[in-house]
């Protein structure tokens, strides 16, 4: 397979997780940042560090290339949503925690959907 080619999947899973990412709340924009400002190094350093080593290069530029989409992948899987954001730090992404129940419900409720009891307007 081309260069090229590789360049192409790596983009598009990058892409792709941080779509994952921004569904579940989380900047998607700084995870594909955060995926490609790594590999361009690594990829630059596993180039030079072969040298004319040319069997060893495309499996190299392979690793390297999809290790931090695996990693992003990774983190974005694992990352917590809004509603269990809010429920760990109390208000997060439009979302806020119930003070009778402890479960996330929408900033704006006035009445929480778990519990039915009446909730505080935060100011």
């Amino acid at each position: 397979m081309e260069p090229v080619h590789w360049l192409v999947i790596f983009v598009i899973l990058c892409v792709l997780i941080s779509f994952i990412a921004s569904k579940k709340g989380r900047s998607g924009l700084l995870l594909f940042f955060s995926m490609v400002a790594p590999a361009v190094p690594l990829m630059m350093l596993a180039s030079f560090s072969l040298g004319n080593n040319m069997d060893a290069k495309p499996l190299a530029m392979w690793v390297v290339a999809f290790l931090c989409p695996v990693v992003g992948f990774i983190w974005a899987i694992m990352a917590k949503n809004k509603e269990q954001m809010a429920a760990d730090i109390g208000s997060y992404g439009g979302m806020k925690k119930c003070q009778f129940c402890a479960e996330p419900v929408r900033a704006e409720a006035i009445k929480c959907k778990h519990c039915d009891s009446k909730l505080e307007l935060d100011a």
